[in-house]
C-alpha cells in the first residue's frame, strides 16, 4: 500500500468523518465527545480514549475504537471527502439534554446491602446514609443505582453497578455533565474526586477526614466539564485527585493538574492498592489475620 494513501487516511478529520458515518457527537470545548463510547474525545485527526488509556490518529481510532482491520480503516477513511459543516448535524447544547428515566425501584434493598457490605466491605451506616439521602437504591434487577443529582436535588442520571459477583455489570444513565456528588455543602473548600461511588465510600471508610470535602465520582477518568461546573458552584480551594492507582488513573492526574492547577491547589492522593476498594478489602483481610 502506498505511503501517501496511508498518510492521507491518518490525517482525516475525525469529527466530520464520524458525522458522515452517522455517529452522534457532542461539542465539549474544542473537542467532540463520541456518544456511546465512554470517554472518547476527537479533535481534528486525533482521538483520546480516556476510559481505556490510549490515543492516536484517525487510522488508530478506526482500528482500536471501531475494531476495523488496518486495510478496512484505510479504505473507509479515504472514501471520506473533506469536512462537513458540523453545526448542521450537531444540535446546540441546550437542545441536547433529554429527560432521565431511572430504573424502577425494588421492594427491598437486601441485595445491595449484601453486595456492598459483605462483598465490597462498605460499612452499613454509610450505605444507609446514601439511601436516606436518595443517592442510592436497589432496582428491580437487584442492581445498585447511584443517583447523580444537580444542585437542586433533581436526578440527572445514575451509575448502575451489578450485585452479582459472578458477572460484572456497569451502566451509566445520562451524560457525564452531572457526576455522583456526596456531601456537598456551602462553605466546603475541598473537592475530592474518585472514579466510582464505591471508591468514594471505600475512601471515606479508610480516611474519615475525607468527609470534610465534597466527594465527587465521575464514572471514569474524564468529564472535566462537570468538575468545571462544580468549581463555579462552590468556593473550592483544593482539588484532591483520588483516581485508581493504574496507568489511566495516573495519566488522568496529569491532565486534570494541567487543566486546574492555575486556579486551585491540586493534590494527588492515590491508594496503595489498584483502587480504594481493593485497599479497603486488603486492610480488612489483614485485620482478620491478626485476630486469628
Amino acid at each position: 500500500m502506498e505511503q501517501d494513501v496511508i498518510r492521507k487516511a491518518r490525517q482525516t478529520d475525525l469529527p466530520s468523518f464520524l458525522v458522515s458515518m452517522g455517529f452522534d457527537l457532542k461539542k465539549e470545548g474544542k473537542n467532540y465527545r463520541v456518544r456511546g463510547y465512554s470517554g472518547v474525545l476527537v479533535k481534528d485527526n486525533m482521538y483520546t480514549d480516556f476510559a481505556n488509556g490510549h490515543s492516536g490518529n484517525a487510522v488508530d481510532f478506526c482500528m482500536r475504537v471501531l475494531r476495523m482491520s488496518f486495510h478496512k480503516a484505510i479504505e473507509m477513511l479515504n472514501k471520506h471527502e473533506g469536512k462537513v459543516q458540523l453545526a448542521d448535524f450537531i444540535p446546540k447544547e441546550e437542545n441536547q439534554e433529554q429527560s432521565i428515566v431511572l430504573p424502577e425501584r425494588a421492594e427491598n434493598y437486601k441485595r445491595i446491602f449484601a453486595y456492598l457490605n459483605k462483598t465490597r466491605g462498605i460499612p452499613i451506616p454509610l450505605i444507609q446514609e446514601l439511601i436516606r439521602k436518595k443517592l442510592l437504591y436497589q432496582d428491580k434487577n437487584g442492581n445498585a443505582v447511584f443517583v447523580c443529582r444537580d444542585e437542586s436535588g433533581e436526578a440527572k442520571g445514575a451509575m448502575i453497578r451489578g450485585t452479582c459477583t459472578a458477572k460484572s455489570f456497569k451502566q451509566r444513565i445520562g451524560s457525564g455533565e452531572f457526576p455522583f456528588v456526596w456531601g456537598a455543602a456551602k462553605g466546603k473548600t475541598i473537592l475530592t474526586i474518585t472514579e466510582a461511588p464505591i471508591e468514594a465510600l471505600s475512601l471515606v471508610k479508610l480516611y474519615p477526614e475525607s468527609r470534610q470535602s465534597i466527594l465527587v465520582s465521575l464514572g471514569g477518568i474524564d468529564f472535566m466539564e462537570s468538575v468545571e461546573r462544580l468549581l463555579k458552584k462552590y468556593p473550592i480551594k483544593r482539588l484532591v485527585l483520588s483516581f485508581n492507582n493504574d496507568r489511566p488513573g495516573r495519566e488522568a492526574i496529569r491532565r486534570f493538574t494541567e487543566r486546574f492547577d492555575q486556579r486551585v491547589e491540586v493534590e494527588a492522593f492515590l491508594p496503595s492498592a489498584s483502587d480504594w476498594n481493593e485497599q479497603l478489602l486488603a486492610v480488612k483481610r489483614n485485620i482478620r489475620c491478626l485476630e486469628r
